[in-house]
C-alpha cells in the first residue's frame, strides 16, 4: 500500500510539471494586447492616424507613441514589430509637455476602443508643439522629444532646441546645426497599445504609422 501511494505521489508531481511546462490550457500569465490600426500619414498635411483597437482586454491601458528623426535621403524602417526592436534601431518614446521623471504612461491614456487618433507636426513649422487629439479634438497631448531620461531631456520639437549630443538626432546632427536655420530631415512614427497588471506590464507590436519630411522652426 505504501508502494502504491509513492507511485502516485510520483506521478501527480510529474503531471504537474508538465502541465507547467506545456500550460495544460491554463490562460497565458502575460496577456496579449492588439496593436493599433489603420496606420496613415500626410506629408502635404504634416500628420498622422491610427485607430485605437477593439480591445476589451482589461489591461489596456492606452497607446504610446516612438519615433525617429533622419536624413530624407534614408530609407524608413518597416519591419520592427516590438518596442526592443524600435529602441535597438533609434527610435524614442515621445513624451507629452505634462510629463515629469519618471514619465506617466501611457501617453495616449484612456482612449475609447475605435476612436481615430491624429498626430499633428505641422505646428512644428513655427516652432509650436506637434500635438495628439482625439475624440474631436476635445482632448490632447502636447508632444516632446525624450532625449534621455530625466525631467530635464523633455525637448520641444523645434529648431533653437536641438542641441549636439542630443541622442534622437544622432544621425542627422549636421541637418540640425544651425538654430536659426534647420535644414530639412525626416520623422518615422511607430504605435503601441500599452496595458499594465499587478505584475507585467505589456505592450502589442509595433505598428508602422509612416514617415514625413519636416522643416523644423523655432520655438
Amino acid at each position: 500500500m505504501a508502494l502504491g501511494r509513492t507511485l502516485r505521489a510520483g506521478a501527480l508531481v510529474i503531471a504537474a510539471a508538465i502541465c507547467a511546462i506545456a500550460g495544460c490550457g491554463l490562460p497565458d500569465a502575460r496577456p496579449v494586447l492588439p496593436p493599433p490600426t489603420d496606420p496613415g500619414s500626410s506629408v502635404t498635411a504634416k500628420q498622422f492616424t491610427f485607430t485605437v483597437p477593439e480591445s476589451t482586454a482589461a489591461t489596456f491601458r492606452g497607446i504610446e507613441l516612438y519615433y525617429r528623426i533622419f536624413p530624407v535621403e534614408s530609407v524608413p524602417e518597416r519591419d520592427l514589430e516590438s518596442r526592443e526592436e524600435l529602441a535597438a534601431a533609434g527610435f524614442r518614446r515621445i513624451a507629452s509637455s505634462t510629463d515629469d521623471d519618471p514619465p506617466s504612461l501611457p501617453l495616449i491614456d484612456g482612449p475609447g476602443i475605435g476612436v481615430v487618433v491624429k498626430l499633428d507636426f505641422s505646428p512644428t513649422d513655427i516652432g509650436a508643439d506637434p500635438v495628439a487629439t482625439w475624440d474631436g479634438g476635445q482632448r490632447r497631448v502636447f508632444l516632446r522629444r525624450a532625449v534621455r531620461s530625466g525631467i530635464d531631456d523633455y525637448k520641444r520639437f523645434a529648431c533653437d532646441e536641438f542641441v549636439p549630443g542630443d541622442v534622437d538626432i544622432a544621425t542627422v546632427t549636421e541637418e540640425l546645426a544651425d538654430p536659426e536655420n534647420c535644414e530639412m530631415v525626416q520623422l518615422q512614427l511607430f504605435a503601441l497599445s500599452y496595458g499594465d497588471t499587478d505584475r507585467f506590464t505589456v505592450y502589442s507590436e509595433a505598428l508602422n504609422l509612416g514617415s514625413i519630411d519636416l522643416t523644423f522652426g523655432r520655438q
